[in-house]
């Protein structure tokens, strides 16, 4: 994936190529970044400050875990219980792609990503420039909306809040921008074959049911 430097029209405009925004990333800064559906606020997952930055950058409010991508399911050992079965195939059918799925975590992670359940909510985005992200950072990488919480998400980077846009190193320039609809669909496996959606998105639970899937 070539990444593209393109104009974002507002004043506070910072534009960063894939190699600067992956370093950010590593120095502990926020970066936005598009996705299939919306620009995304993101920070390397394990870095506690920079978790803690994000929150308070966006107001959200505390209880409720920041969803996270990973550049491939390999990325996924030693943060989650060992992948088998029904999971693997799910993932297999809807990965890439705008499923979000609930796993419970293995690895200690900061405060924000870690539900009160012991879990975390991961998937492998449809959009290109965010795997690329996610593989350059080389772990786990926060996924949540580039907006104020309660604010509507921003598909374009001229309706990203200059509030928000101040406060990170910049925003990723990908020839490929977020498509808009609907979030991620989030769901959480609770038994062979079976899905409770905890968020219907992008991804109807009719499609899931069709493919086979219980979800309840």
């Amino acid at each position: 994936m070539v990444a593209t430097i393109l104009p974002i029209p507002t004043d506070e405009s910072k534009s960063l190529n894939l190699p600067q925004a992956a370093a950010a990333l590593r120095r502990g800064e926020l970066v936005i970044y598009p996705t299939e559906t919306f620009y995304a606020l993101g920070c390397d997952a394990r870095n506690p400050e920079a978790v803690a930055r994000l929150l308070a950058v966006k107001g959200r409010e505390p209880g409720k875990p920041l969803p996270l991508v990973v550049g491939e399911v390999g990325h996924l050992q030693g943060l989650v219980v060992e992948v088998s079965g029904y999971l693997s195939e799910i993932m297999t059918q809807f990965w890439p792609g705008p499923l979000t799925i609930c796993l419970p975590a293995t690895a200690v992670l900061p405060p924000g990503v870690v539900s009160e359940a012991g879990e975390i909510a991961v998937r492998v985005p449809g959009h290109a420039g965010a795997r690329a992200l996610a593989l350059a950072l080389g772990g786990p990488l926060v996924s949540t909306s580039a907006n104020l919480a309660g604010a509507p998400p921003a598909s374009r980077a001229a309706a990203i809040a200059p509030a928000v846009l101040i406060q990170t190193a910049g925003v990723l320039q990908d020839a490929t921008l977020p498509d808009g609809g609907a979030p991620s669909t989030i769901v959480r496996p609770v038994g062979n074959n079976t899905l409770e959606c905890l968020r219907e998105g992008a991804i109807p639970r009719t499609r899931l049911q069709a493919l086979g899937w219980r979800v309840c």
